[in-house]
């Protein structure tokens, strides 16, 4: 993804219009499931419930929040 990047980067008129829909598509996705997982603890509560699970807390503060 990197080298096909640099490609269309220093030639974007070349003529490869799959890939450049796939990229552009990849980079959006990327910056949707980025946006969507911002927080994975939010994930993980159940319905009803404001405050975070304590054990998520703990495992952040650590630093091995999964």
């Amino acid at each position: 993804t990197v080298v096909a990047v640099a490609a269309l980067t220093i030639n974007w008129e070349a003529d490869c219009t799959y890939l450049k829909v796939f990229l552009i598509c990849f980079v959006v996705r990327k910056w949707i499931v980025s946006y969507l997982m911002m927080d994975r603890a939010l994930y993980r509560l159940p319905l009803g419930l404001v405050e975070p699970d304590p054990d998520i807390d703990e495992e952040r503060h650590n630093g091995v929040a999964i």
